[in-house]
């Protein structure tokens, strides 16, 4: 009854005023659009206002009566969760939404290379086997997916029309078509959304996990000597790529190690030596960024847990992802790291301006290489047990502030300052 009364209200108001005044008739139509009276706005606007009145078309009237009724209220994206840094537990993460796992690797000393359980089918450069001991860290339980990239980024990658139905696409298939470079963007972008410090794995790390770390049970695959209980790969993948978790995990509870894509790694890629490492690094150049795994248009061979492989950074294609590693540790100085921060700590070399503070020297050197490699003259503070990674120092505060500055505005296209 109240709807009806509405309508003859409009209806006895505007009819004697007819095309004379549409303005008025509009001012009505939004008043009774207020209190929800939807249809009957509809009807008169089609029926009265354009026929009768013969009033022109009114596109803010038309995407009112449109929206009549719904709630266009802004939604607020969701907050990422913010955990600590891990200090020995697996963790969920969520990020708009999109929750993946990171799970704990405890650290310890293995052999890499060409061990026994390859039965002599390797190649070179997997020798000679050598002695590596890693402190513990935090590894993405499966490649990033496309559900995980879109939440972070708000897109995808435009590569040669980005994912596709031919080759996987889907909220739980890995993300492909990605190269060293994008995944760099991809990671400074989720240590802003999240506080943590996300970064690719070293060769090292990515290799003993592969392995299966401490509960390692010395398979030539990921997880199994059956590759395809384990692995997508040429002879059973049908030309394409797979949702993530659906081969048997490894025996630290991590997917695909084994086949679907490969993962890049931090690393330049280098030839072996027999001597033994400490959380290795890799070198300072080299011929490309190595990658591991092999993929699912690869054979068998490529996924080995000791395969080796490398490619340019700026290289991608439908069989290349990544996952992640979670740093552990940093918890200690109450700041997550690499953060730039306006910290400007005195030392012997006056006022430093800091780019992060580490509990383990090679996350520092990583960060320290980085830099150097942007032209930043960057060095390491050791003190109190941490780290400091130091972008530049001046005699007074006032100069280190303005040098703060200058470098914000010089690096903030290579190393994306302006976004930490």
């Amino acid at each position: 009854m109240k709807n009806l009364l509405v309508l003859i209200i409009i209806v006895f108001v505007f009819v004697p005023m007819r095309a004379q005044d549409c303005n008025n008739a509009k001012n009505n139509m939004v008043e009774a659009l207020k209190v929800g009276n939807c249809k009957q706005v509809e009807s008169f606007y089609n029926s009265i206002y354009l026929k009768e009145y013969n009033c022109p078309r009114d596109k803010k009237i038309e995407l009112k009566i449109a929206n009549c009724g719904k709630d266009n209220t802004p939604k607020p994206k969701p907050k990422p969760t913010t955990p600590t840094q891990p200090t020995g537990k697996d963790q969920t993460i969520t990020v708009n939404g999109v929750s993946f796992k990171m799970v704990y690797v405890e650290g310890g000393t293995f052999t890499m290379g060409c061990t026994s359980e390859q039965e002599g089918d390797y190649d070179d450069d997997e020798k000679p086997a050598h002695k590596v001991t890693l402190s513990s860290y935090s590894i993405g339980e499966t490649e990033v997916t496309q559900a995980l990239w879109r939440a972070v980024m708000g897109s995808e990658p435009t590569y040669k029309d980005g994912w596709t139905k031919e080759y996987g696409r889907g909220k739980n298939y890995p993300a492909y078509k990605v190269s060293w470079d994008d995944v760099q963007r991809f990671i400074r972008e989720l240590n802003r959304q999240t506080g943590l410090t996300f970064r690719l794995p070293t060769e090292a790390e990515w290799e003993y996990a592969a392995r299966g770390g401490s509960k390692s049970q010395g398979y030539k695959y990921s997880g199994s000597n059956v590759i395809d209980e384990v692995a997508w790969y040429k002879e059973n993948s049908e030309g394409k790529t797979h949702p993530v978790k659906t081969k048997k995990a490894n025996e630290l509870g991590l997917y695909d190690m084994s086949g679907n894509v490969w993962e890049w790694c931090y690393d330049m890629y280098e030839v072996y030596d027999n001597a033994s490492q400490t959380n290795p690094q890799g070198p300072s150049y080299g011929s490309g960024r190595v990658r591991r795994g092999g993929s699912w248009n690869y054979k068998s061979r490529s996924c080995r847990v000791s395969n080796r492989d490398n490619f340019e950074q700026s290289f991608c294609y439908d069989g290349m992802g990544f996952r992640l590693v979670l740093e552990v540790g940093n918890e200690k100085n109450g700041k997550n790291s690499p953060v730039l921060s306006k910290i400007v700590s005195e030392s012997k070399q006056g006022f430093d301006i800091i780019a992060g503070v580490f509990a383990n020297k090679g996350n520092a050197d990583q960060l320290c290489r980085e830099l150097k490699a942007s032209g930043c003259d960057s060095y390491i503070i050791n003190r109190d047990g941490l780290y400091y990674v130091s972008m530049g120092s001046a005699a007074s505060k006032t100069a280190a502030e303005a040098l703060y500055k200058h470098i914000r505005s010089w690096y903030k296209e290579d190393i994306n300052i302006k976004q930490w």
